[in-house]
């Protein structure tokens, strides 16, 4: 059974619950990957037996989802960029989980999970060996610089037909200088009034974004805007306050054959310190409009991850519940994970499939068919499911 460390509490071995483990282990499994237990031990050596009594339902629930899952590959779908050049000059902490650059990749992961993007991290080797596998590639925010190698192959791979999103300030600005269609500038014309004088200074420089004028997110700081140098589509704004000016805070860009996508903010950043709706609509609208996923989830009640899988000639798309109290660290142990209710899932198929199986359950699910895209709906998501695609040849 795992152990749970806090360094908030300072509450050491804690005994997690299974259905905790569970949810953890899905993680791993739905990217063909298995999943291993640590009998931890007392300080005197000797094993912790009851933590024995815990494993069995643990590996039940793993076993019967193997044939769904283990050994597969993922399908390539959305990839993002974990710099090893950017990591190696940050020289704040060896290996350390706590940096801003650690903080913004888990953050971008997060939010393109619960985006309900298919995506894969990669690094420089894999990208200069897959680009082009790939329909998108995001780049979180790049805090000390990439390669300029790196950087040419990433606007080759866009000038071939390619789609790159670029989020946070520092990484635009790397595009920018290699010549990308847009430029960032900070926004320093807005001075606050009344009782914001009162308060820090920082004050003046925290805004909002918006996508449709009506409803607003919290924004980062320092304020940014990104304008593009030719036609561009705006996809959010950036405003001081709600009836003040709208600058530009996300567009799209044309570039060759393929699109860039500019945030001028480090979204993912902030997304892992304080999650907001907002955010995964934005990343989810810029998304769709820079490549057709083979598979998307189009609403749920609760957060879910989809991970699209081939094993065997199979098509399984792997479905996993990631509601919970992860971000609360208040919260030690927890014996509940709410359910995720009413997922639609598409999917791009060149003709009806035979079947679609929930598996492991077995379950037929009713599907339609409609602009290109097959349909169906799953009423209830506990921890992990398999959507089995029968009898298509892609």
């Amino acid at each position: 059974m795992a152990i749970r460390y806090n360094g908030e509490h300072k509450m050491d071995l804690l005994t997690v619950h299974v259905t905790q483990v569970m949810q953890q282990a899905a993680a791993a499994i739905s990217l063909g990957g298995a999943f291993q237990f640590c009998l931890s031990q007392y300080f005197d050596g000797s094993p912790r037996l009851l933590t024995l009594l815990h494993f069995r339902p643990i590996a039940e629930f793993l076993r019967e989802r193997e044939p769904f899952c283990f050994r597969g590959t993922v399908m390539p779908q959305v990839a993002m960029l974990a710099s090893t050049y950017d990591r190696y000059l940050d020289d704040s902490a060896l290996f350390s989980r706590g940096t801003d650059d650690f903080i913004g990749k888990r953050g971008m992961a997060s939010l393109l999970g619960n985006a309900g993007q298919s995506f894969e991290v990669i690094s420089e080797h894999t990208l200069r060996k897959r680009a082009k596998d790939f329909p998108l590639i995001v780049l979180p925010e790049i805090l000390h610089g990439l390669e300029s190698d790196t950087v040419t192959l990433l606007l080759d791979y866009v000038r071939e037909g390619g789609s790159l999103m670029l989020v946070g300030t520092n990484t635009c600005r790397i595009f920018e200088e290699a010549g990308a269609p847009f430029s960032i500038t900070v926004l320093d014309d807005e001075v606050p009034t009344g009782h914001f004088l009162a308060q820090k200074n920082e004050a003046k420089d925290q805004r909002y974004f918006t996508i449709d004028g009506k409803s607003l997110g919290g924004v980062m700081y320092p304020p940014m805007q990104v304008i593009g140098t030719k036609p561009c589509e705006i996809v959010a704004h950036t405003c001081y306050r709600e009836d003040s000016e709208q600058k530009p805070l996300a567009i799209i860009c044309p570039f060759g054959k393929g699109k860039i996508a500019a945030i001028a903010a480090n979204i993912g950043f902030f997304y892992d310190k304080s999650v907001q709706y907002l955010q995964r609509d934005l990343i989810k609208i810029i998304a769709e409009k820079l490549y057709t996923p083979f598979a998307k989830i189009e609403s749920s009640v609760g957060a879910v991850d989809l991970v699209c899988l081939q094993k065997d000639g199979r098509i399984l798309l792997q479905l996993m519940n990631c509601n919970g109290n992860h971000q609360n660290i208040l919260c030690d142990t927890e014996d509940f994970i709410p359910p995720a209710l009413d997922i639609e899932l598409s999917i791009a198929l060149p003709q009806a499939p035979k079947a679609l199986m929930l598996q492991p359950q077995n379950i037929s699910l009713a599907f339609s068919v409609k602009n290109g895209r097959v349909h169906t709906k799953i009423d209830r998501l506990d921890l992990h499911s398999v959507v089995e695609i029968i009898e298509v040849e892609l």
